[in-house]
């Protein structure tokens, strides 16, 4: 087509051509296939939103979740305030793990006692306290807390 011809582009579709009236229908088809599936997205995507803001706490939500970012951003705000949360949680973790080794369990508690100290050992690990990881440190640990309580303990089964 240059500036000079008499060339004039159809303006409807009645002036196309049989083959530009079926690469027509071929192009509406695959815009709408497209549409669908960019609608079905924002669909879902607004379900995930209204998810994150149902489950995640007020405080991560005015610091991760800003009005106006992208879905992928507030998921990496979230990530790096969970590292941030589990470093303070760490030292927690450490200071009731040595509490729990630390207490003398009373024979007519034991139960209990051995209770507390697995959920103890169970947070400490998932924290990854360094004695709570160290098989050696916390059997030794153990052995310390129980030592006064084991004989009395092992008496009851003779």
């Amino acid at each position: 087509m240059t500036p000079g011809s008499d060339y004039v582009p159809p303006r409807r579709i009645g002036e196309l051509t049989s083959e530009g009236r079926a690469e027509y229908k071929h192009d509406i088809r695959i815009y709408s296939l497209k549409e669908t599936a960019y609608r079905e997205t924002k669909k879902q995507e607004q379900k995930l939103v209204e998810f994150v803001l149902k489950t995640v706490s007020a405080t991560y939500q005015k610091t991760s979740c800003i009005t106006g970012d992208q879905l992928d951003k507030w998921y990496q705000e979230l990530q790096r305030s969970r590292v941030v949360y589990n470093e303070r949680l760490r030292p927690e973790a450490r200071d009731k793990y040595h509490k729990a080794v630390h207490t003398v369990p009373k024979i007519n508690k034991l139960n209990k006692w051995v209770t507390e100290w697995e959920m103890t050992m169970a947070e400490a690990i998932s924290k990854k306290v360094p004695d709570a990881l160290d098989a050696q440190c916390w059997a030794e640990d153990l052995n310390r807390a129980m030592y006064h309580v084991l004989p009395s303990w092992a008496s009851t089964f003779r």
